[in-house]
C-alpha cells in the first residue's frame, strides 16, 4: 500500500476504522501529521484555536474535527503560518484536506436544534447561536441583527416570533441600519446571504405583522414594512405612498383599513399616481405584479 493511502501509521484505511481522539482542551491545539485524523474536540469553556502541520508536510493528508461544544465556543482552525481557515461552531464538524499549498475545508451544517429565548433588548445573532430561533420579544417590540453578509454565506437562518401580544420583531443587517424584515406574532422568516445582500422569505406563513397607527403627515410604506396596516388619518385626509414597483417586488401585497372616527380618507399612491381612495372603514388591498401596483378600496360590508 502506498504512502499516499496511509498517511499515519494508527489508520486503517483498508477497514472503516479510522484512528480518532476525543479530548477536552484547556488551550491552543497543535495538530502534526502523526495526528489521529479524527478529532473530537470540546473546547473547555472558551474559544479555542487548532493549528494545522506545516504545508509541505501535509500533502494527501486530511483531518475530520468536530466541535464537542456544550456551550457557545468555537474552534478557530489555522494552518501552520497562523491564518484562519475556518471556525466550527458547537455541534459541527468540518474535513480538511490538503494539496499541498493550501488547505480545502467542507463545513457540515448546524444541528437543527431550536433555540427559545425571551428577549430584554436588541438580540444580535450569531453563526455560533445555529440557525433556528424562536424569539419572543418579551413585552415591547425589539431589534434582531442578523451576522455579516460575508460571514454567512449560503447558511439559512430561520427567525420565529413568538410573542403572545402584539409585538414585532425587526430584522435587520448587522450594521443595524437597514431593515430586511418585520416579523408579526406567530410569523417565520427564512434569512440567506449571497456574501453581499440578505434576502428573506416568509415559508408558509398566512400570518403577519400588524401596523396600528394614527397618522400626523403622509404614511411611506416600504417593501419590508408591516403587511397588515390599520391607520387612523388623524384628523384629516392623508396621503398613504406604495413602494415604488419593481420585479423584485413582484406578489407584494398589503392590507390597508381606514379606522378614521369621522369622514377622513386614506388617498393610496404609488409615489406619482393615485391608485385608490379608502375612507372611513373601508379597506383597501393592494398588490405588485412587477411593474405596477393593482388593487383597491372594499365597502365596509
Amino acid at each position: 500500500m502506498s504512502r499516499d493511502r496511509i498517511q499515519r501509521p494508527t489508520e486503517f484505511v483498508e477497514g472503516i476504522y479510522l484512528a480518532h481522539a476525543t479530548t477536552t482542551l484547556t488551550g491552543a491545539a497543535t495538530l502534526t501529521v502523526s495526528s489521529p485524523m479524527i478529532q473530537y474536540l470540546d473546547p473547555g469553556g472558551a474559544d479555542r484555536n487548532v493549528t494545522l502541520p506545516a504545508l509541505a508536510a501535509s500533502d494527501g493528508l486530511e483531518f475530520h474535527i468536530h466541535n464537542a461544544a456544550n456551550g457557545l465556543e468555537n474552534l478557530q482552525v489555522k494552518n501552520a503560518g497562523a491564518t484562519n481557515i475556518v471556525k466550527i461552531g458547537p455541534n459541527q464538524s468540518a474535513r480538511l484536506t490538503c494539496d499541498g499549498s493550501s488547505w480545502k475545508f467542507t463545513l457540515s451544517a448546524f444541528a437543527v436544534a431550536i433555540r427559545a429565548a425571551s428577549l430584554t433588548g436588541e438580540e444580535t445573532l450569531t453563526l455560533v447561536a445555529g440557525q433556528v430561533h424562536h424569539l419572543d420579544p418579551g413585552g415591547a417590540d425589539r431589534d434582531v441583527l442578523l451576522p455579516t453578509e460575508a460571514s454567512a454565506i449560503g447558511v439559512p437562518i430561520t427567525i420565529k416570533n413568538t410573542a403572545d401580544a402584539d409585538e414585532k420583531l425587526t430584522v435587520k443587517e448587522d450594521t443595524d441600519t437597514t431593515a430586511q424584515a418585520i416579523l408579526g406574532a406567530g410569523q417565520t422568516g427564512v434569512f440567506t446571504s449571497d456574501g453581499t445582500a440578505w434576502h428573506v422569505g416568509f415559508p408558509g406563513d398566512t400570518t403577519g405583522a400588524v401596523n396600528i397607527e394614527t397618522l400626523g403627515a403622509t404614511h411611506v410604506l416600504t417593501a419590508t414594512s408591516p403587511k397588515f396596516q390599520t391607520l387612523d388619518p388623524g384628523g384629516g385626509a392623508r396621503d398613504v405612498t406604495l413602494p415604488v414597483a419593481a420585479i423584485a417586488l413582484t406578489a407584494l401585497e398589503f392590507r390597508i383599513a381606514n379606522a378614521a372616527d369621522a369622514a377622513e380618507a386614506l388617498t393610496v399612491k404609488d409615489g406619482v399616481s393615485t391608485i385608490a381612495v379608502i375612507d372611513q372603514d373601508e379597506i383597501g388591498v393592494f398588490w405588485c405584479d412587477g411593474a405596477t401596483w393593482q388593487g383597491g378600496s372594499m365597502p365596509e360590508a
